[in-house]
């Protein structure tokens, strides 16, 4: 699964919050120990850590297999609108790390 948070004032938005709520009240395990990536963005140097850091904290509680989490700063200087690609290496590279961790399995 892959979970990218929209940053409202620091947090997730009150959507994300009221729909994994009343999911989380059918199921607490609501994410079933599936592989894991949350992405967040910021238009800004804030880099949205303060959203993964909310979504990360209780995580083990809800069945999460976090494989990583990903913030991308300054997004509209590193996001091309028009090739619709990631500009900056770096960032590239944590997004592409992420995606793999999905697809990556254990060998007995």
């Amino acid at each position: 699964m892959i979970i990218s948070f929209a940053e409202h004032n620091g947090s997730y938005s009150a959507a994300y919050k009221n729909l994994f709520d009343w999911a989380s009240r059918i199921d607490q395990k609501v994410f079933q120990d599936k592989p894991t990536v949350f992405l967040a963005t910021s238009p800004g140097p804030g880099d949205a850590g303060s959203v993964l850091a909310s979504a990360k904290g209780p995580d083990r509680f809800f069945g999460v297999d976090l494989k990583g989490a990903v913030s991308v700063v300054n997004f509209h200087d590193i996001f091309d609108a028009n090739t619709g690609r990631i500009t900056k290496p770096s960032a590239l590279a944590n997004l592409t790390a992420a995606a793999e961790s999905l697809t990556l399995q254990e060998v007995d």
